[in-house]
């Protein structure tokens, strides 16, 4: 268990750590000051940052995940199970919707409580995961081995009511595959 906090900082958004961008640079000198990381995400757009939370797990850093919007979600009929979302990264994770205060109380209390969670499978130990010290050859397949464990991960803990249960990625492939067998605008010359 971590000591109370002294210090907190809000780094730039970014979705994940490449050391490419100035706000990627921030970020990553940050979180290597830290003794432990609150990554907050949307339940709007889990595909996208869950991404970002394995990079941070796949690294070593103690990590407590928030996920924030659950309201937002629910009136999408999106549901989640945080419980199993918890036991497969391997982090404490709290439920959110901050513009009502709601997890606010649980995610300070837990926050104490941050620790390395669940590597992706395949990957090597945390520490000599850095993609941007890796030839682009080998920061693809890091990329693809995570992209892989993340979207087994979504489709363990996400479901929509009221479409089968589809997950995103189910849903955009049959939109698109829809799209491609019934164009709604004539071909493209």
């Amino acid at each position: 268990q971590l000591a109370p906090c002294s210090q907190l900082w809000d780094t730039p958004g970014v979705y994940g750590l490449s050391s490419l961008s100035e706000e990627e640079q921030v970020t990553e000198r940050a979180l290597d000051a830290a003794d432990a990381v609150v990554n907050v995400v949307s339940a709007l757009s889990l595909e996208r940052d869950l991404f970002f939370t394995q990079q941070l797990i796949d690294w070593g850093f103690p990590l407590v995940l928030a996920v924030n919007q659950l309201d937002e979600a629910e009136q999408r009929d999106v549901a989640l199970d945080l419980p199993k979302l918890e036991r497969l990264l391997g982090v404490p994770v709290v439920g959110c919707v901050a513009t009502r205060g709601q997890g606010m109380a649980e995610l300070r209390e837990r926050a104490g409580k941050a620790r390395r969670g669940n590597p992706t499978p395949g990957l090597e130990a945390p520490a000599a995961v850095r993609e941007a010290e890796r030839h682009p050859g080998e920061r693809m397949k890091i990329y693809g081995t995570r992209r892989h464990h993340v979207n087994a991960v979504l489709a363990n803990v996400l479901t929509e009511r009221g479409t089968g249960g589809a997950t995103p990625a189910k849903r955009f492939s049959r939109w698109l595959g829809g799209l491609l067998l019934n164009p709604v605008a004539g071909g493209l010359a």
